[in-house]
């Protein structure tokens, strides 16, 4: 079963495998949690040229492996969607770099990564941006809190105990990447030109969308709890949506 919220919940689970996922219904986004340290041999061969060869260009090894799995996996789960065979998907980038499909428009999608998680996340309703963080000690959030984010966003940050500085950090973080990579303009759109809500008792929402609340704003924001000691958030603009989750395992009769 998957771990699902509607957008009165605003945060969802990851439970399950993703073997027995059905296909998207309207009004739904369905996410996926890769496991990036398992064997990238079976993933390579599913890579274009231009994927492959980008894939030895990583000087780590780690790197390298990580890459591939992500870049197959992400095939494998939209090629399961639009029954076709992952390697014959053709990726190009839009303006500002965002991966799109244009020969299957409609079917708009994300991936991100981070160690060894990656999220793919995919929907029918409109463009969609995910973001995973591993959650790491860090020495400088509140400096970096102070230089990037929203004077609304700071202002609540200096409210916290210093112990929870981190925590909202990334909550805030995650919640405005998972924006920036949905609307395709990444760090060409100002981090300050929107606010969302970073609070350990607040739901994930949009506060301020340039001159719009965000209610009127249109855009939705959720918080995902996928496996390890990740950080995550999905963005859309939609007026409704509800989320699914599962954990994601290759199909061997697709390889």
């Amino acid at each position: 079963m998957a771990g699902e919220t509607s957008t009165d919940a605003h945060s969802v689970r990851f439970e399950g495998a993703s073997g027995a996922r059905p296909p998207l219904a309207d009004g739904e986004v369905h996410v996926l949690a890769v496991d990036l340290d398992q064997p990238p041999e079976p993933f390579l061969e599913l890579l274009s040229p231009a994927e492959q060869e980008r894939a030895e260009r990583f000087h780590f090894d780690l790197h390298r492996r990580r890459y591939i799995v992500s870049h197959g996996a992400l095939r494998c789960i939209l090629a399961q969607e639009l029954g076709v065979e992952p390697a014959v998907l053709q990726f190009r980038e839009a303006e500002r770099g965002k991966p799109e499909l244009p020969a299957y428009p409609e079917l708009q999608f994300n991936l991100s990564h981070s160690a060894a998680c990656a999220l793919v996340a995919m929907t029918r309703l409109s463009p969609v941006g995910v973001d995973v963080e591993e959650r790491r000690p860090m020495e400088y959030a509140a400096r970096i809190t102070r230089r990037y984010f929203s004077p609304a966003e700071i202002a609540v940050f200096d409210t916290l105990p210093e112990s929870q500085h981190l925590a909202a950090f990334y909550r805030c973080w995650t919640r405005k990447e998972a924006y920036l990579k949905a609307t395709g303009e990444g760090l060409a759109l100002p981090l300050v030109g929107f606010d969302v809500t970073l609070g350990p008792d607040e739901p994930a929402r949009f506060l301020r969308v340039g001159e719009h609340s965000g209610q009127e704003s249109g855009w939705l924001l959720f918080d995902l709890t996928p496996p390890g000691n990740h950080a995550a958030a999905l963005a859309l603009r939609h007026t409704g949506a509800k989320v699914l989750a599962w954990n994601w395992r290759p199909d061997p009769t697709r390889r």
